[in-house]
């Protein structure tokens, strides 16, 4: 039997035990990889006026040194007590003019990787796209422009040298696209190959595989068959590409998919890096069957679940409460005194064995009284609240970045919190409320990521990226482009 325990999608399991009834939750903290800005040019009368242009227009850069290096990137990957102040502030000025100094509408995205960070930059005008490696002192390390424009990138680990480029190439048929995936070298940012020639010098048949990603991890990606055909299981397969070395893994479809189209599927993959095809139980994504050992199996006990999940269950007025479930669905306990929050936005999120949960203290038509607490995976048992609930940034690795409210309904501060107790950290870890938060319901120009220790937050396309404290570079400011 295997050991291992598993993460899927945006849900995250925590270690527990027990088998009475009580109730937690998962969080469902998905940190959002895009953030779009909106502004409007000022309207100006009177006689014309002949103005400078300046740079706004995206220009390659290429590597002209080493990248900057940490001593131990390994100390990056713990969530743990931050910096003061931000390391970089990265500012857009995509569009930018003196006529008109708000950056046009521009979609961004961001991912740690060694000594920096990769910034993603699309324009809604659809008019190019730039890709950047910022190394974590400011210096640029590279950029890349690309007038097709490409529509996203998958650079999902910490360690990886290499990220993976979506362009959508245009067939006969206006309507249809098939996805195009380049291969792009961190280091010097230079396109050294593209998926299908991956396949290819590997040996590996994508003969009906067109390139839709159905699913990736922090150490993988999972390629099929076009979405709109029905699968064939003697003809069709999956592949996997393993980011750590860019080795191309064919993988046979499990005979229970056989027919149905593969956005019909869900497939994921475990804490392990298996292929799973997945199910949503309470709102936890749950293994039905698992690829191990070159097969298929659903043998729950090569799952590697945990022995408690935290998902909701919900009444038919629509109110959900934290619920603890056993490796076989049953329910284990139920937080009945502390419904949780309705709407978007945080609701639940564990970790080290504590869930941290997003609450009502009282519930009467839909109005809420909020409050934050920590509830004991493992029992269900409610170990400490907060009044002053404004919100949740972050959570791994037994803390937590909340944002507290005034008596008022203002935000007093930024806080890191340790979820054992509730309590602050350390007294270093508060910041002013002027600053990064989470957006919500639909809110993309604001959005705070955490990839191990490190955090990136956008604010109306300002990029504030934050180091641990003990290894922070001295701030830099850096115009983009």
């Amino acid at each position: 039997m295997r050991s291992s325990t598993w993460v899927v999608a945006l849900a995250f399991a925590a270690a527990a035990c027990g088998d009475t009834t009580t109730t937690t939750t998962t969080p469902s903290t998905s940190a959002p990889s895009l953030a779009t800005s909106s502004t409007t040019a000022p309207v100006t009368t009177g006689p014309p006026t002949t103005l400078e242009p300046i740079r706004t227009a995206c220009v390659d850069e290429s590597a002209t040194g080493p990248s900057f290096e940490f001593e131990d990137e390994g100390a990056l990957d713990t969530f743990g007590l931050l910096s003061a102040k931000p390391s970089l502030q990265l500012t857009l000025r995509l569009g930018e003019s003196p006529a008109a100094p708000d950056p046009q509408s521009v979609m961004v995205s961001t991912a740690r990787i060694p000594g920096g960070i990769l910034l993603s930059a699309n324009p809604t005008t659809g008019e190019g796209s730039l890709l950047t490696a910022i190394d974590a002192d400011g210096d640029t390390r590279w950029t890349r422009c690309f007038a097709d424009g490409f529509k996203m990138f998958v650079a999902p680990s910490a360690t990886a040298t290499k990220a993976l480029l979506l362009f959508y190439v245009p067939q006969l048929s206006v309507s249809e696209v098939v996805p195009d995936w380049r291969i792009i070298d961190l280091a010097t940012g230079a396109t050294v190959g593209s998926l299908a020639a991956l396949f290819a010098e590997q040996g590996v048949d994508a003969e009906g595989i067109d390139g839709w990603m159905l699913a990736w991890s922090a150490r993988s990606a999972l390629f099929g068959p076009a979405q709109d055909s029905a699968i064939d299981i003697a003809r069709d397969r999956l592949i996997r590409v393993d980011f750590a070395d860019f080795t191309a893994t064919p993988i046979a479809f499990p005979a229970s998919v056989a027919g149905q189209q593969p956005f019909e599927v869900q497939f994921g993959f475990t804490d392990a890096d298996d292929v799973a095809v997945m199910a949503y139980e309470h709102g936890i994504a749950t293994p039905t069957m698992l690829y191990i050992n070159g097969a298929w199996t659903d043998d729950p006990t090569e799952f590697g679940m945990p022995p408690i999940r935290v998902g909701e269950s919900m009444e038919d007025n629509g109110v959900s409460w934290l619920t603890g479930i056993s490796r076989s669905g049953s329910e284990v306990w139920r937080v009945t005194d502390l419904p949780l929050i309705f709407g978007e936005g945080f609701r639940h999120a564990t970790s080290d064995g504590v869930t941290v949960m997003a609450g009502c203290i009282t519930f009467v038509d839909f109005e809420c009284e909020q409050t934050l607490a920590g509830v004991d995976t493992a029992t269900g048992s409610v170990l400490w609240t907060r009044d002053d609930y404004g919100g949740v940034l972050a959570i791994a690795d037994g803390l937590a970045l909340i944002t507290p409210i005034t008596p008022t309904g203002g935000t007093s501060s930024r806080i890191l919190i340790d979820i054992s107790t509730g309590e602050i950290a350390d007294p270093s870890q508060r910041w002013s409320p002027n600053g990064y938060y989470q957006g919500c319901c639909g809110d993309e120009s604001h959005w705070v990521q955490l990839s191990g220790g490190v955090l990136v937050a956008n604010v109306d396309n300002v990029i504030e990226v934050w180091y641990p404290a003990d290894v922070a570079p001295p701030t830099r400011t850096v115009s983009i482009p």
